[in-house]
């Protein structure tokens, strides 16, 4: 996957996350459409939650 559609799908899971709350694993998320995509592209939803913790903790 390119660094763009990498970035864009990283910024689609930060929306994801501030919409449904922090899960900890994809396992822990109750929509199934984004329960599929965080468990399909694990890299760029771990990257998403971290940075969304890093936002928390900056605040």
């Amino acid at each position: 996957m390119s660094d763009d559609k990498n970035t864009q799908l990283i910024k689609t899971f930060k929306n994801m996350i501030q919409d449904f709350g922090m899960p900890r694993t994809p396992a822990d998320i109750a929509d199934p459409d984004f329960r599929s995509a965080a468990a399909a592209h694990i890299d760029e939803f771990d990257e998403a939650r971290s940075e969304c913790e890093s936002d928390l903790t900056l605040r």
